[in-house]
């Protein structure tokens, strides 16, 4: 009986596990990264961009539950020279990505960060959506 039940438990265990790894794939392919690469010496508009971004993104979150994430990249970190590389930065910027996707709204969000950020999370969020 206990063969039984193991042998079971194994068929069972080898005819799911395809259907859980694929919603473990598209959980990873559907996350939307939000990276924000700035210098160790930053403005006032350079902390607004981040705190502003950051605001939304939480907010987001809690209202769709929808997989984002936040990172803060200092490019004169030589800790974050690999990612600062693949990404070709050379200075503050912006991107949001998702899988081979790639939106840039630095300009924009220099434009509005520190006097219209609502128009900032207006086009944050438009573009959260559409990517």
């Amino acid at each position: 009986m206990k063969k039984v039940l193991s042998t079971i438990g194994l068929l069972f265990v080898l005819l799911l596990a395809p259907v859980l790894l694929q919603g473990q794939e598209n959980q990873v392919e559907d996350e939307i990264e939000i990276l924000y690469f700035h210098f160790t010496q930053r403005c006032s508009t350079c902390l607004a961009i981040e705190q502003e971004v950051k605001k939304d993104i939480e907010m987001e979150i809690e209202m769709n539950h929808k997989p984002y994430s936040f990172q803060s990249i200092n490019i004169d970190n030589k800790d974050t020279k690999d990612i600062v590389e693949a990404y070709h930065i050379e200075g503050q910027t912006l991107l949001v990505i998702k899988g081979d996707k790639i939106v840039n709204l630095t300009d924009e969000s220099f434009q509005y960060a520190d006097y219209h950020p609502d128009k900032l999370a207006k086009l944050l969020l438009k573009t959260l959506e559409s990517i």
